[in-house]
């Protein structure tokens, strides 16, 4: 049971097992085991089929045999068609191993009569390679000793003559420094004979008795110096002489620096010089790549950059195809080693191109352009995947530095072709390259003629839970807004309702809640207003409606609230009651006695009470429970805001004007108080923040209205809050969330970029329908993320504004 679900299910339809078939197969088995082979398999399986030995037999026989089928292109691929495999690369070679091994030596035998060589030199190999009729036994046969000595047709004769004796004329006159290095040779031997014997004391070889010690000295080789062996003897003359001196050549003679030496390796064209340099500058590179700089090693971005060019015009532009044969990608030795070198060079660039300094070198160098514009616009083919991302790798580094003048570019037009491909790093390192480039595009060139295609493309990837491709696609947006051409013609899109909603999201991308826990002193108190509040024209008529003593009442409560630690004097409401309705007398309105209304004070507040309180001056008549409100609400219990501008014309020295929001209130101070902040020109007189209490501003102001704009929402509430005791206020949390930052606290990341794209979009002023409907959303967002207030209080001003 524990193998039964690893039974393999596999179709053996196409084979046929009647007489001829099984009377094959014992003989061919028969014939392995001879052979000795081990490799025989009576019914191979590729995929799901089973193959029948017989059949593959006789098909490869009728298209010539096996050096046949193997000298034509995909004929073997062809083959492997008639058993309806699943869509496999390899199938070819796999169809060829099985008759490699099963049938190849089974073909030379009975079909060409030729004996096959032993198991070593055919079924143990790999089916790699084509031909096995020149592997017979024959081609493996190796003469022997005994036959060259006993063939009579050798020209070598049985005995071999001795060397002939000179003529006698010819004498050789040795170097007299030659003979003193063979009196050193012949004392060396004669001693190491004697360190023999006394090693051997026992030995009777050795034995004096046996061996006189002069005959001994007669025996020992003599080394003959003829022209033969001169060679031998001057290097064991150069040798001595320099052990005799006690110094080497070169020894003392500092040669070249190391960096030197690996860029002169990599101009001098030697092979195993190239190699060496390329080998150490990969690691170097790597480890110590902070410390390479170009400036500081002559022609060495130089001659890297040479060599990427040179091969990349070389290289041939062909699709690759499978080789069935050596079960690979077609591509010769030579041809794979030079691309292993042009990977290191690259990859050396690369890692070299990602400090600033040696970005700034390169982007300067006129070859780096045309080498890189070639990397990733020929590089289509698969062996060339990884050369073409080092080479973006590059670009991406050298685009900081690069100022293209013209939209013709080929570089520029290069990158925007890559925004259609579906690799996703080339697609990363586009968008980031292109964005980097407009940043210096000082005369508006670029991001001109981007197709409506790949702008759609872009916005796609917003929608994306990628963080690297969703703030590449953001910072090649946010370059593209920056252009007003662009900004218009993206704001008349049908989706920019679903473009903007995708921003908005975007400014809490990642957003991480944090609670903060504050303790406040239980001994806060509240500023209180010596007098009731000034009230809009439009709630003093609606209290005119009513007769007394409901006017009375709702007065109260529009200008009072309830404080049970607070309290005013029965005469201060009595003269606040007074000085508001007294002007209607005449209309005929009458008002109330001052014992009716101090009675009526319970009726607007049920705890107030009337009281009377004994001091040292005398007796002080109170209502407990009552204070002035700081601004007046409406009779249905709606907030108002009040104009605090400090102004000249009132005697209180505050506009004071009331308004039932803050919009309102924000219209009013622009349109009376702030004129001047809609003046865009350069000669607008500076701006002062003359709020009641504020000193934001000194003299003589701030010529930024943005900087002005944002300092006024900090005085507008959007919403008043109703007064809280004290004792609710000593501890307190504080629910905020916070984007990415970087180490000083500044926003960084995608929330940052999506809401620039924004601010850009709502600078051009048109349709500004689109972000007043985001409004409430943009200004959620600032409660909830303070990281994001100064941006999104500027993208606030330019849609209020």
């Amino acid at each position: 049971m524990r193998g039964k679900g690893l039974i393999k299910i596999t179709d053996d339809d196409d084979i046929e097992r009647n007489e001829e078939y099984n009377e094959f197969i014992k003989d061919l088995e028969a014939y392995h085991i001879k052979r000795g082979t081990g490799t025989f398999v009576r019914e191979p399986i590729i995929g799901p089929h089973r193959i029948d030995l017989l059949k593959l037999y006789k098909r490869v026989i009728e298209l010539g045999g096996y050096d046949k089928v193997s000298s034509e292109k995909s004929w073997w691929k062809n083959l492997s068609n008639h058993y309806k495999l699943p869509p496999m690369s390899n199938a070819g070679y796999l169809l060829k191993s099985i008759y490699y091994k099963n049938l190849a030596a089974w073909e030379m035998e009975k079909h060409w009569k030729k004996t096959p060589p032993a198991p070593e030199h055919l079924e143990f190999q790999t089916a790699k390679g084509g031909d096995i009729m020149t592997r017979t036994a024959e081609n493996y046969q190796v003469t022997t000793k005994e036959d060259i000595r006993l063939d009579s047709s050798s020209p070598m004769p049985l005995v071999r003559n001795l060397r002939a004796a000179p003529a006698p004329r010819t004498f050789y006159q040795p170097d007299e420094r030659l003979t003193q290095a063979r009196s050193a040779l012949q004392k060396q031997a004669q001693q190491q004979l004697q360190m023999q014997a006394q090693q051997q004391p026992f030995s009777t070889h050795f034995a004096t008795s046996t061996f006189p010690e002069d005959v001994n000295n007669k025996l020992q080789p003599q080394p003959v110096i003829t022209p033969a062996n001169t060679h031998a003897l001057e290097y064991l003359r150069n040798s001595t002489y320099g052990s005799q001196n006690g110094t080497k050549i070169g020894a003392g003679i500092q040669g070249a620096p190391f960096m030197v030496r690996i860029a002169l390796a990599l101009k001098s064209g030697l092979v195993s010089e190239l190699d060496w340099a390329l080998h150490h500058l990969v690691r170097l590179s790597y480890e110590q790549g902070n410390n390479l700089r170009f400036d500081r090693i002559p022609d060495l971005a130089e001659t890297l950059i040479k060599k990427l060019y040179e091969f990349l015009k070389q290289v041939s532009r062909k699709e690759m195809e499978f080789d069935e044969e050596n079960d690979d990608w077609s591509m010769d030795y030579q041809s794979r080693k030079a691309l292993d070198k042009i990977l290191e060079a690259a990859l050396i660039l690369r890692n070299l191109a990602l400090l600033s300094d040696n970005a700034s070198y390169l982007a300067r160098l006129e070859m780096t352009h045309p080498t890189l514009v070639l990397g990733i616009k020929q590089m289509d083919d698969f062996s060339f995947i990884e050369l073409k991302h080092y080479c973006m790798d590059i670009i991406e580094a050298v685009s900081f530095y690069t100022i293209i003048n013209d939209e013709n570019d080929d570089l520029y037009l290069s990158l925007c072709e890559l925004l259609q491909c579906d690799d996703r790093a080339m697609l990363i390192g586009a968008l980031r390259a292109l964005a980097r480039l407009a940043l210096h595009d000082t005369n508006n060139r670029l991001l001109q003629n981007i197709s409506p295609y790949i702008l759609y493309r872009v916005r796609l990837l917003l929608s994306l839970d990628d963080e690297e491709l969703l703030g590449s696609a953001l910072d090649f947006m946010y370059q593209y807004t920056t252009y007003k051409a662009n900004t218009q013609s993206i704001l008349e899109l049908e989706d920019i309702h679903d473009l903007i909603d995708q921003l908005v999201r975007l400014m809490m991308f990642q957003a991480e809640e944090k609670e903060i826990h504050v303790s406040l002193s239980a001994d806060i108190k509240q500023y209180i207003p010596t007098g009731p509040p000034p009230l809009p024209a439009e709630i003093v008529q609606e209290l005119l409606g009513f007769g007394e003593p409901d006017r009375a009442v709702k007065w109260m409560r529009v200008c009072y609230q309830e404080s049970s630690s607070d309290d005013i004097t029965q005469m201060h409401l009595w003269q606040s009651y007074q000085a508001r309705f007294s002007p209607f007398i005449a209309a005929g309105r009458p008002l109330l006695s001052a014992a009716d209304l101090i009675k009526i004070a319970s009726r607007a507040f049920p705890k107030a009470k009337a009281m009377v309180l004994n001091a040292p001056e005398g007796q002080s008549f109170i209502i407990r429970g009552v204070r002035p409100r700081e601004i007046a609400i409406s009779i249905k219990g709606e907030s108002y805001v009040s104009c605090k501008w400090v102004v000249e014309t009132n005697d209180s020295g505050i506009c004071g004007s009331q308004f039932p929001n803050s919009q309102e209130l924000f219209k009013h101070i622009i349109d009376h108080h702030l004129p001047e902040v809609r003046l865009l020109s350069s000669s607008a007189p500076p701006l002062v923040c003359k709020w009641f209490d504020c000193t934001r501003f000194t003299l003589p102001g701030e010529k930024d209205r943005f900087i002005v704009l944002s300092h006024l929402r900090t005085h507008i509430p959007d919403k008043l809050t109703q007064f809280v005791s004290s004792s609710l206020w000593e501890n307190i949390s504080i629910h905020t969330k916070t984007t990415a930052v970087d180490e000083r606290g500044e926003a960084i990341g995608v929330a940052l970029t999506a809401t620039l794209i924004l601010r850009n979009l709502a600078k051009s002023k048109h349709r500004q329908d689109l972000f007043i409907n985001i409004e409430n959303s943009i200004i959620h967002v600032v409660a909830q993320n303070p990281v994001l207030s100064t941006y999104l209080s500027e993208l606030l001003v330019e849609i209020q504004c």
